[in-house]
């Protein structure tokens, strides 16, 4: 396709931003359209495309619940799998990402890579067996696999005095 003047090319390119901007509505969202957290998303487009930075496209993976916490300034919980969670606090302009007690302004990419180490964090620091309900904890086998050393017996109340 070739363009006379630039303002076609401009006219053309920003059509083209127009209809992908349209596609990337509500109509995208996985699961239930009911559920809690694509209501939110739905509600809150920012929000996804924050989780988006912040998670990439697969966020749905790495994310449990979204919960809204805060009416002003307007705060997200976002609870991992893990069970950990991080918030996010809208800015006027963008979100503010507070992961672990830092706060982190997505504006700039420093520091949106910063939030992204510390969820990265979140993620494989978190309860071993969060995932787990008390039934399935009790019937994991817990023995050493061959060649590691077993762990020692736990320590009785008058030990630890």
């Amino acid at each position: 396709m070739e363009f006379k003047t630039k303002k076609e090319l401009e006219d053309f390119i920003r059509g083209r931003v127009r209809q992908r901007l349209q596609k990337t509505d509500t109509t995208e969202y996985q699961g239930d359209p009911s559920s809690p957290m694509n209501l939110m998303l739905a509600r809150f487009p920012e929000l996804r495309q924050t989780l988006e930075k912040l998670l990439s496209m697969q966020y749905r993976l790495f994310v449990n619940d979204i919960e809204w916490v805060a009416p002003k300034p307007t705060t997200f919980k976002v609870t991992l799998p893990n069970k950990q969670y991080f918030n996010l606090i809208w800015n006027t302009e963008d979100f503010i990402a507070k992961v672990s007690g830092m706060k982190y302004d997505m504006l700039t990419l420093k520091e949106r890579e910063r939030a992204t180490k510390a969820i990265s964090e979140l993620l494989q620091y978190g309860p071993i067996s969060a995932n787990l309900s008390p039934e399935e904890l009790a019937q994991q086998d817990l023995t050493p696999a061959k060649g590691e050393a077993a762990a020692p017996p736990p320590l009785s109340p008058e030990e630890l005095s």
